[in-house]
């Protein structure tokens, strides 16, 4: 009954034990990594993966640091995997709170990760793209973006549209802020909703 539970989840499933066993590993497995979950049970988990990388072995930092781990997006590319993995492993304990092992659940969302970046791309594009409204007057239309941003990330975007005015030969550019909120509350606040 547990192995059609299992293999009926929407998410891979495997399982090792203290000795870095496996000893659970579902459908979902061989349909995102490629393995037969027969011939994984009862190998050690390094070796049946052909001593794989540091930085992929979660399930066997969770029982080796005694904590769990969850990675909302995890580059999984080494050797023949190029995925992008949703994941979150935990430690398993008996009823005396003694550790007995460890699991990790995952996903493939390679292609909605790509999907998110191109889409990100496309946002961060419009951002820097000014537009001309006259000889040598440009207009850089400004907006939140969706997301967070990094210092080194919003620094290249403010680089790109700079380098964007200087190759339109732009000797006066218009900042169009009425899409920033937080701009809009000080006009509205100051009597100004006529310009926004």
């Amino acid at each position: 009954m547990d192995s059609i539970v299992l293999d009926h989840l929407s998410v891979a499933v495997m399982a090792i034990d203290e000795n870095f066993t496996i000893k659970v590993a579902n459908k979902r497995c061989k349909e995102i990594l490629g393995i037969d979950p027969e011939e994984a049970l009862g190998q050690n988990i390094d070796e049946f993966f052909g001593h794989p990388p540091e930085f992929t072995r979660t399930v066997q930092h969770t029982l080796e640091q005694g904590k769990n781990f969850r990675y909302d997006v995890f580059p999984y590319t080494w050797g023949k995997y190029e995925l992008t993995l949703s994941q979150r492993s935990t430690l398993l304990k008996d009823d005396n709170n003694q550790i007995k092992g460890a699991m990790v659940e995952f996903e493939d969302i390679t292609e909605r990760h790509k999907m998110e970046e191109q889409y990100k791309n496309f946002i961060e594009e419009s951002t820097v793209n000014i537009i001309l409204v006259d000889d040598k007057i440009g207009m850089l239309s400004l907006h939140a973006l969706p997301y967070d941003v990094s210092p080194a990330k919003m620094a290249d975007l403010t680089a790109k549209a700079m380098q964007s005015a200087s190759q339109k030969q732009i000797r006066a550019l218009v900042l169009d802020m009425s899409k920033l909120f937080t701009i809009k509350l000080l006009a509205n606040a100051a009597g100004f909703v006529n310009l926004m």
